[in-house]
C-alpha cells in the first residue's frame, strides 16, 4: 500500500494554501499539516501528460510517504483530473492506495464496514433518527438550560442526511442513484482523503457496498435499511447476506 501523489502542471509557486486551493485539492487535503506532511518537489524534466511541474507529496496520517517520490511513469499510473490541466493523480501500479493510506489524522467513529474482502472503511454516524450524531458538537446554555449543538462547519452535512434518514426509516422522498453516490463520497470524505476524483480511480462504492455505508451514517441496522431501498441501489446478493 502507499499513498497517492498530485502533479501539479506548470506549477512555479511555493507550497501554499492557496496553492491547494487555486489546484481544487484544498479540501481533500484540509487536515494535512502545510509545512509537516506536505512536499513539493520539481519534476527534473517532464512529468504526465508531457508537461512540466511539480510533485505534491502528503505523508499519510501515521507519517508514511510514497516510496516512489517523483515520477516513475514505469511504476506509476497516473491519470489527469477533468482536462488534467490543474492536477494529475498517482498511483504505485503494485501497490494502489488503500483505507489506511488515506485515513485523515483524526476520525469520526462509527461502523467498520467492508469495502473488499482485504479492506474496510470506518464511516462516521453523521445523524440518527433523534438526531442524535457522532459529529463534533458545541455546548450552549438558554432559557432552557444546557443544550448541545453540531458544530457550524459540520452543520450542512447533518442536516443533508436529514432526507436520508427520512427515506430509509419511512421511504419518505425519493433516493436516486446519483444522490446516493454524492452522499456516500461525502460521508466517506469525514473519515479519509477521498473525494469522486479517488472514487474513479479505486472503486470504493459498489452496489454491494453503497446502501451499507448510507445505513452507517445513520446508525441504522442493515435489515432494515435493505428493506427500504430501490433494487437499482443494492446487489441482491449483499442483500442476502443483511438478512
Amino acid at each position: 500500500m502507499a499513498p497517492p501523489l498530485f502533479f501539479l502542471p506548470r506549477c512555479d509557486e511555493p507550497l501554499s494554501r492557496g496553492l491547494l486551493q487555486a489546484r481544487g485539492l484544498h479540501k481533500l487535503l484540509a487536515d494535512a499539516r502545510l509545512d509537516y506532511d506536505m512536499t513539493l518537489l520539481n519534476v527534473s524534466k517532464i512529468g504526465p501528460g508531457g508537461l512540466p511541474g511539480k510533485i505534491l507529496s502528503v505523508q499519510t496520517a501515521d507519517g508514511r510517504v510514497p516510496d516512489l517520490l517523483g515520477y516513475y511513469p514505469e511504476q506509476q499510473e497516473w491519470q489527469p483530473v477533468g482536462h488534467g490541466d490543474q492536477v494529475w493523480i498517482g498511483f504505485d501500479r503494485e501497490r494502489p492506495p488503500t483505507p489506511a493510506d488515506l485515513v485523515r489524522r483524526e476520525v469520526i467513529r462509527g461502523h467498520a464496514i467492508a469495502i473488499s474482502d482485504k479492506h474496510s472503511v470506518e464511516v462516521p454516524v453523521i445523524r440518527r433518527e433523534d438526531g442524535s450524531t457522532h459529529l463534533p458538537q458545541k455546548y450552549m446554555k438558554g432559557p432552557e438550560g444546557w443544550r448541545q449543538e453540531v458544530r457550524a462547519e459540520w452543520k450542512p452535512l447533518w442536516e443533508a442526511t436529514g432526507p436520508i434518514v427520512d427515506y430509509l426509516f419511512d421511504q419518505v422522498g425519493e433516493l436516486s442513484v446519483a444522490a446516493a453516490c454524492e452522499f456516500a463520497v461525502r460521508v466517506l470524505s469525514v473519515n479519509y482523503r477521498f473525494d469522486a476524483e479517488l472514487q474513479n480511480r479505486l472503486e470504493w462504492l459498489g452496489s454491494d457496498v453503497l446502501v451499507k455505508i448510507l445505513a452507517a451514517a445513520c446508525d441504522i441496522p442493515l435489515v432494515a435499511a435493505f428493506d427500504n431501498v430501490p433494487s437499482d441501489l443494492v446487489d441482491e446478493s449483499a442483500k442476502k447476506k443483511a438478512s
